[in-house]
């Protein structure tokens, strides 16, 4: 049987309840920052896995302006290996532990539907290490923390066919409602599409642009997931944006700003997902 805490890092992300309270706090993660400003345990790496080397400086620009920088793309045979790692490994739904191939299943109408697969043993994925460890990705991150990061996780992630209403997913499927991440901690997410991503049908990542800086404290006491309506009320005119493109195309994120999957209608979805921290 498949243990999610040993083939995942699901747990790892998810922080004890007073840390995730805490830490929709500005003041609390920057007294994080500070204690955790301690050596780094891991090897970086020092090749080169995008097409286009990133300029540090800009990246970060657009982070703290817009919360998110895009528009990069990992090496086709990193696509490759990531997505055949993917194919190839079980997933688990993390709340019934139910183990499939995500290619080879079916939400069939009516049935008990899966809306998520994390694939299985991903510390054994050398090209996700490659990535991981990237000497790009942790300049970006430690300039990003003010600290090297000393929590890296992973996450290799489909988003299923489900075939029911964008409402009635949104009720049985978080990742699919408007939230802000909260970990106890500043943290900046990597992502990477491994599969094409092309229109709304496909299952976009979609944000809220400048969301991380500007929440109403109003918000700040309630669930980090919002409703449409509350959004409506308090975001009346931000634009809603989503980020399209072809397998291997990445983006850096600030998990604070709202942001959301829009449930894919067409095929499944396939993302890494490496979080800073």
């Amino acid at each position: 049987m498949v243990n999610i805490n040993a083939s995942t890092d699901y747990s790892k992300r998810v922080p004890n309840r007073l840390i995730t309270k805490l830490g929709r706090f500005s003041w609390f993660r920057s007294i994080r920052s500070k204690i955790k400003k301690i050596p780094k345990t891991y090897k970086v790496q020092f090749s080169n896995i995008f097409f286009e080397d990133i300029n540090t400086k800009h990246c970060l620009e657009q982070i703290n302006n817009t919360s998110l920088y895009q528009g990069f793309y990992l090496k086709q045979n990193l696509v490759d290996e990531i997505f055949n790692f993917a194919i190839d490994n079980e997933c688990i739904e993390p709340n019934t532990y139910k183990i499939f191939h995500a290619l080879l299943y079916n939400n069939l109408p009516k049935s008990n539907y899966i809306y998520r697969g994390l694939v299985t043993n991903t510390h054994k994925c050398r090209p996700i290490d490659e990535v991981k460890f990237n000497y790009k990705a942790i300049e970006i991150a430690t300039k990003f923390l003010g600290y090297e990061p000393t929590n890296i996780t992973q996450h290799l992630t489909w988003s299923l066919v489900v075939p029911e209403s964008e409402h009635f997913i949104q009720q049985n499927y978080p990742a699919a409602r408007w939230h802000y991440d909260v970990v106890g901690e500043e943290s900046l997410t990597f992502n990477f599409y491994l599969t094409d991503v092309n229109n709304d049908q496909e299952g976009p990542h979609q944000f809220i642009s400048g969301t991380h800086k500007n929440l109403p404290w109003q918000l700040l006491f309630k669930p980090s997931s919002i409703c449409e309506n509350t959004l409506d009320k308090y975001f009346p005119q931000q634009l809603k944006s989503s980020i399209l493109g072809k397998s291997g195309y990445g983006f850096i994120e600030n998990p604070l700003c709202l942001h959301r999957v829009k449930p894919p209608a067409m095929k499944p979805r396939l993302i890494l997902q490496l979080r800073y921290s």
